[in-house]
């Protein structure tokens, strides 16, 4: 049972990564493409946040 456990934190670790990845990646080309300034700090609090839910 702990390893299931354990595989199922891994998968939501690596989920919530991907997740975070991709969103700094539409969010920084979306930012390219406007030419605006926009700072990717608050998807990282976004995601310590969550990440802290989980722990």
């Amino acid at each position: 049972m702990l390893k299931v456990s354990g595989s199922l934190a891994l998968w939501t670790w690596l989920s919530v990564l991907a997740l975070y990845l991709l969103l700094s990646v539409c969010l920084q080309v979306s930012v390219l493409l406007s030419g605006s300034t926009l700072v990717l700090d608050p998807w990282l609090l976004w995601l310590v946040r969550v990440v802290e839910q989980y722990v």
